[in-house]
């Protein structure tokens, strides 16, 4: 299980894209078949299935039940590590694939109370707050993300995200 979240996780930190993607959840979905509670294959998947929606490579026909199968995932996965920031981060973005930019917020905030110093969180809670119209809100999240951490590999995403929110 250990050997597949491993290549899975190698393809997700290169440059990604629909296949790429599908390939990493194929690996992840293979891990959890071999250890239906290995916390980082779950993890992984659940992210990787969200980002294979909100990047819009999933097929619609498809999307309900990969969400479902994704936030079963994530569910387990903080489970059986209630006080993970990251797996909460994800659960976060499960929900915002799934449309639900409100607990997708408490989500983010679940990881922050866990983790205040966690910048991704404060990034991603600050994209969902676009979603639901509170951009001067998201711009703060987004600053304090890109000062604690300001080389960041994703701090050209945040800036997209700031420049959504201005």
């Amino acid at each position: 299980a250990g050997h597949f979240t491993i290549l899975g996780r190698w393809l997700m930190n290169n440059e990604r894209d629909a296949k790429a993607n599908g390939e990493a959840i194929a690996l992840f979905e293979k891990a959890i078949n071999i250890d239906p509670t290995n916390f980082e294959a779950l993890g992984h998947y659940a992210r990787a299935t969200a980002d294979h929606i909100l990047n819009g490579w999933a097929p619609k026909q498809e999307r309900a039940e990969r969400i479902a199968k994704a936030e079963a995932a994530i569910k387990l996965a903080i489970k059986l590590e209630p006080d993970s920031a990251g797996a909460h981060l994800t659960h976060g973005g499960v929900l915002r694939a799934r449309g639900d930019h409100e607990q997708a917020i408490a989500a983010f905030k679940q990881a922050l109370l866990h983790n205040p110093n966690f910048a991704n969180a404060h990034a991603e809670l600050g994209r969902t707050m676009i979603d639901v119209g509170q951009s001067k809100e998201a711009i703060d999240q987004i600053k304090k993300a890109i000062a604690l951490s300001p080389t960041d590999f994703a701090l050209y995403n945040w800036y997209y995200f700031a420049g959504l929110a201005a």
